[in-house]
């Protein structure tokens, strides 16, 4: 878990999340400042934890899933509930060795047959 989480202001002009419906905006949102949320934006994430932190459905949870995989933003492996955000790293770049040493244990933690590792 982190203190806070960066969101870059382009996140609201950008094509991609233009094209995004209002659910598809929030949950990415949600993905990229979410207390589940860690350095390398790839983590676990219940449908449970999704639907009591936005109130929502799990069928909600779901469709907004796939209209983040459909627009390229994450990748979600339904059976292990494991989430990959497409380009966190370039937007929160690791800025020292400290911080690198701490992504490669959380690379690790991530179960090799996911399809959210490769």
């Amino acid at each position: 878990m982190r203190d806070y989480g960066k969101v870059q202001s382009t996140f609201w002009t950008s094509n991609n999340t233009r094209s995004l419906s209002d659910d598809g905006r929030m949950l990415a949102l949600y993905l990229l400042t979410g207390n589940h949320t860690n350095q390398i934006g790839c983590f676990r994430l219940p449908d449970g934890y999704v639907c009591e932190d936005l109130s929502w459905t799990k069928e909600r949870v779901l469709k907004g899933f796939v209209e983040l995989f459909n627009n390229g933003f994450a990748t979600r492996d339904m059976d292990s509930k494991w989430v990959f955000i497409h380009k966190y790293l370039k937007w929160n770049i690791i800025e020292n060795p400290n911080q690198a040493k701490s992504a490669v244990r959380l690379f690790d933690q991530v179960p090799n047959e996911s399809i959210v590792k490769p």
